[in-house]
């Protein structure tokens, strides 16, 4: 009986060995095999391309090997250069579309071979085409959708979304979906953003993840960017560690949610700002690629005896929003309605929105859609009183937030706080004012001929809570001040 099991047993070993030496060449070719190292980690299983656009592929192979790529019925090679890398581009294609947003959509298959080398063959799965984005900054962008679970909105539970054409590529998890048993991994600025975009568009989101907490800018700035970095920070660690590895993948555009580790930079913050878009931007070949940035939310508290305001993270913001107004297609979403006197203000998801709704008016043409709330535009003396013009400024009324409840107004005469007028003397004063129109009338009775106006333009005007300017569509202003840009930095 022994001896006639025995050949079975050996048949049954051999059957494994076989399979096992199959799945290694088809499939996805996990790290540790031979084909691992013929195509850049990113392009893997579920991944998502930008649509519209030539679409780059690259890896590693033999010197002089023979690449080919075929994809959605097109096919490209190349050879491997004499270090053995390698690039190609597919030809742009369209999105995919999707009946309804919980569907699981059919992908295609990318399939790469090589005519040298022990990698010959990777072949990825369920591949879709739509709108990519790159998520990077420090913990407030980093902040995870499994993280701190009680102070999440209970009526919109993240972690049992089901939108499995809604994906994020991190380095440690490869590509994923945003389903229960997937989404607790993604970024909740991310994934928060990436939703309405789909509700928005109707078709996949890829968002990339880099992010790192409790970092500074100058380790995300490109090393050879030319910004002045002290060594202790260890310039360009972050962006050889994550952006390098997946620069160039082809996207729409950035998100960027990081400060606080630069909040006593003040104004400088704006040259290092210029140094990161700049670089990034010469990395993927696009000097128009749109980079929004999230202003900062307050932390602690403001002094409500100093009118001048101009402490803690005015100056930062000001940086800020500077960058969005002097720098080609970079947007501004402002958090200074919901922070606290932490760190990491729990509502994420107004955050992901208002980047959203920046990117769907500015790069996708819905003009339906409310870009932001109202933006500084400009001034007039009108006698006693200083007139602040806005753009964005349709319905422009008072309002309070309460946590994820949408923005209420407030009855007609409260006054709203954190508004300064200065004099000729330079002396500032807490403010009256008026809504007329689009415009915010400012006056005080001691101020005869006002010099400027400050709003919100504080470490923390949460406290106490509101009331802030908005939009009718519950978008707040962001901070201002009527002085030049050069005048703050003389």
């Amino acid at each position: 009986m022994i001896a006639m099991l025995f050949p079975m047993n050996r048949l049954r070993l051999l059957l494994i060995v076989l399979l096992f030496s199959f799945s290694c060449q088809v499939g996805q070719a996990n790290v540790g095999t031979p084909a691992a190292k013929l195509c850049a980690p990113i392009f893997n299983d579920h991944a998502v391309f930008q649509q519209g656009e030539a679409i780059p592929v690259w890896g590693s192979a033999p010197a002089g090997a023979l690449i080919s790529v075929e994809f959605n019925d097109a096919t490209v090679t190349t050879r491997a250069a004499p270090d053995g890398s390698w690039q190609l581009e597919l030809p742009p294609m369209p999105a995919d579309k999707l009946d309804h947003l919980d569907q699981f959509p059919e992908g295609r298959t990318l399939t790469v071979t090589s005519d040298k080398g022990p990698a010959r063959k990777q072949i990825f799965h369920n591949i879709l085409i739509g709108e990519v984005w790159l998520c990077s900054g420090q913990s407030n962008m980093a902040g995870k959708v499994r993280n701190n679970r009680k102070k999440q909105n209970p009526d919109d539970d993240l972690t049992q979304l089901q939108m499995p054409a809604l994906r994020q590529y991190r380095s440690d998890t490869g590509w994923i979906s945003a389903t229960p048993e997937e989404v607790r991994e993604f970024s909740r600025v991310g994934v928060t953003f990436g939703r309405k975009l789909q509700q928005e568009l109707n078709v996949p989101v890829g968002l990339l993840f880099g992010a790192v907490g409790g970092t500074k800018i100058e380790t995300w700035i490109r090393p050879d960017a030319g910004v002045d970095t002290s060594a202790k920070h260890a310039p360009g660690s972050n962006y050889r560690k994550h952006i390098d590895p997946i620069a160039g993948y082809g996207l729409k555009g950035i998100l960027w949610y990081q400060g606080e580790g630069n909040a006593s930079d003040g104004f400088a913050y704006f040259d290092k700002l210029k140094s990161l878009i700049d670089g990034w931007r010469t990395v993927w070949s696009n000097q128009a690629l749109p980079f929004l940035i999230v202003q900062l939310a307050g932390i602690g508290q403001s002094d409500a005896e100093q009118p001048a305001m101009g402490d803690g993270r005015a100056a930062i913001r000001e940086a800020q929003f500077q960058a969005m107004k002097q720098f080609q297609n970079v947007g501004l979403a402002t958090a200074i309605d919901i922070g606290g006197p932490g760190e990491h203000p729990p509502n994420k998801t107004d955050i992901g929105i208002r980047l959203a709704h920046w990117a769907l008016h500015h790069n996708y043409a819905r003009e339906t859609i409310a870009a932001s709330g109202p933006i500084f535009k400009g001034f007039e003396r009108k006698d006693s009183a200083m007139v602040i013009h806005f753009e964005n400024a349709e319905g422009l009324m008072l309002g309070r937030k309460d946590t994820y409840d949408p923005v209420q107004a407030v009855p007609e005469g409260t006054p709203l706080p954190w508004l300064s007028i200065q004099d000729q003397k330079g002396n500032w004063h807490w403010a009256e004012s008026r809504i007329l129109g689009e415009t915010l009338v400012v006056q005080h009775p001691d101020v005869s001929n006002p010099k400027a106006v400050r709003y919100a333009w504080t470490n923390n005007p949460n406290h106490p809570v509101g009331p802030y300017l908005y939009n009718q569509y519950g978008l707040p202003a962001f901070p201002f001040t009527t002085e030049s840009w050069s005048s703050l930095l003389d």
